[in-house]
């Protein structure tokens, strides 16, 4: 599957839509049966929505490894921001892509919870690899749908892998681009996609499933770079308003916007801090998963100083001369124009 996916994604961003497409459509049928059909049948009932967290800091701590977890999915709108290069109209599609995803996002992490809180209760510790979803699906719709669910539920699968897979591909690429890693990842091929930086997240997630062997663990480790990555992004919005206050900002975020940022940065931090320091708190992951996920990351700082020393013929530098304004060449690039 891991091969499949990462074909459809090389072969370029229209077989890759198509996947999507028909993936998507398919993740639709079980979360119209969680947030919708509960409440028609009976199956939901007020009672039965509850949590629980034990453990440390009066269950505070579990809730927010359980957070930490959780951005994986949650955050996945951020992959509208990294195809930002390939849409029609980039100021205006980028900012329509953003808040729209942003708010199904919103309607589905809030609606689904619930209606299958109302109808399962809080799941048991024995379900962590997400087996309550087929109890309540046959709860719901009955016994015979369950094969139904069954594909329903491959095809979200599939959707979160190709998407993944298109997502990192285009932020290492990106990262190339920028500077701050090994030029060969910032190649397309002739279908105008980054197979290179695709071809390995191909390799990175075939030696995880090989070597690796709790799915949860994989997750867990990922997201130490990930929710970093978030804290990088939104400290990073500080930092450019402060450094280069006048530069052009197609998609313009309001000055009273800033203090939120800054608290979300905060609170990511404090996320990353809590979970990837309590591995086995929710047995998610162990210290070794946590070994391999900072040194993956210290692996990111070694070719980031190949890059500038070697590739480049410069000294290791951690920050860059800031210009008032952009000069031409780059201001073109940074105008909202069209591509194809």
């Amino acid at each position: 599957m891991i091969i499949g996916v990462w074909l459809f994604n090389v072969l370029g961003v229209r077989p890759f839509v198509w996947l999507t497409y028909a993936c998507a459509a398919l993740l639709m049928v079980p979360l119209l049966v969680f947030m919708v059909v509960p409440y028609l049948t009976g199956d939901w009932h007020a009672s039965n929505v509850h949590a629980s967290f034990p453990g440390p800091w009066g269950g505070v701590k579990l809730a927010v490894v359980y957070l930490f977890i959780l951005a994986w999915s949650a955050y996945g709108t951020e992959i509208c921001a990294t195809f930002t290069p390939e849409y029609k109209d980039t100021k205006r599609d980028s900012a329509m892509a953003l808040r729209s995803i942003s708010v199904f996002c919103l309607l589905v992490f809030t609606l689904v919870p619930l209606g299958l809180g109302g109808v399962t209760g809080a799941p048991s510790a024995d379900t962590a690899e997400g087996q309550f979803y087929v109890t309540a699906f046959q709860q719901i719709a009955g016994h015979t749908a369950s094969s139904i669910f069954l594909i329903c539920l491959i095809a979200s699968l599939v959707l979160s892998m190709a998407s993944s897979t298109g997502d990192a591909g285009r932020a290492l690429y990106g990262i190339s681009k920028s500077g701050m890693t090994i030029k060969q990842f910032g190649v397309l091929n002739r279908f105008h996609v980054p197979a290179r930086a695709m071809t390995l997240d191909l390799v990175v997630n075939v030696l995880l499933v090989l070597f690796i062997s709790s799915n949860l663990a994989i997750l867990y480790m990922s997201n130490i770079g990930y929710v970093l990555s978030h804290v990088f992004a939104l400290s990073g919005v500080l930092l450019l308003r402060r450094d280069r206050p006048n530069w052009p900002r197609p998609i313009r975020l309001a000055t009273g916007w800033l203090p939120v940022v800054a608290f979300l940065c905060l609170l990511n931090a404090f996320f990353l801090t809590v979970g990837a320091l309590a591995p086995n708190l929710n047995g998610y992951g162990t210290w070794t998963d946590f070994a391999i996920g900072v040194g993956i990351l210290f692996a990111s700082i070694l070719l980031f100083i190949f890059r500038r020393v070697v590739q480049d013929g410069e000294e290791v530098h951690f920050k860059e001369d800031t210009p008032t304004m952009p000069d031409e060449q780059l201001a073109k690039q940074l105008a909202p124009t069209p591509t194809a």
